[in-house]
């Protein structure tokens, strides 16, 4: 109604816009993905990522240049047996042994 447009605050209007987006994408998305199940049995070669990049794409899709990639750190054995030296991190086997006082 005119009435509640007019007294909506910019951003329940922004978020409102938004979330209207995000139904429309998603309603997009499982069609896409139903397009893909029926036409699977008759391709070969077809992943999903391809179809949804090469045959489907949508204007929402994250693109592959957009995504950063950022790889795990990697601790050395020995990084982190100092660091645990520090914090004076004890296992849970070592304290059921200190506990029952077995050497």
């Amino acid at each position: 109604m005119p009435h509640e447009y007019y007294s909506l605050l910019p951003r329940e209007f922004r978020s409102l816009v938004d979330g209207y987006n995000h139904k429309q994408y998603r309603l997009s998305s499982e069609n896409r993905y139903a397009a893909y199940i029926s036409i699977l049995p008759f391709t070969k070669d077809l992943t999903l990522q391809k179809f949804c990049s090469d045959i489907w794409p949508l204007p929402m899709d994250e693109k592959p240049e957009d995504k950063k990639i950022i790889a795990p750190s990697v601790i050395d054995n020995d990084l982190w047996k100092s660091l645990q030296k520090q914090m004076n991190v004890k296992s849970d086997y070592e304290t059921i042994l200190e506990k029952h006082k077995i050497n």
